[in-house]
């Protein structure tokens, strides 16, 4: 997650550096500061989701691909494959909104970011309940 969370900040601040060099627009900065971190939420939130799967067992978390192949074909393929609301809104990346064209839904970012907590402290207690038996 630590990772996801580092790559999405530098490409947020690398795409508002340069679209602001391009443009000589400032504000153009901000603006992808502000999408990167409405977005990162969703990222935080599938991680927490991979990590409650993972603490779980060894064969559960390639479930966890299901969410991201999942929110790589809405962000991708919705329109082309003209998925409905609700199934778009099955992917954390599309139920923010669709940045920047949209303004961000602060309350399914606030939900997104409890529920990734919720998540992670229930990763913890599972893992540490699981038993590594030999074999």
């Amino acid at each position: 997650m630590l990772s996801a969370a580092v790559v999405l900040t530098a490409s947020a601040l690398l795409l508002g550096v340069s679209t602001w060099a391009a443009t000589g627009r400032r504000e153009a900065f901000s603006t992808a500061l502000r999408i990167g971190g409405c977005y990162l939420v969703p990222v935080l939130l599938i991680g927490a989701a991979a990590a409650l799967l993972a603490a779980l067992g060894p064969r559960w978390p390639v479930l966890s691909w299901a969410i991201v192949v999942w929110t790589t074909v809405v962000g991708f393929l919705a329109e082309a494959l003209d998925l409905p609301e609700w199934a778009r809104d099955l992917s954390p990346a599309h139920a923010v909104g669709v940045l920047p064209i949209d303004d961000p839904d602060l309350r399914m970012i606030g939900h997104q970011g409890g529920a990734a907590l919720v998540l992670l402290v229930a990763s913890l207690l599972v893992f540490q309940r699981r038993s590594l038996r030999a074999g």
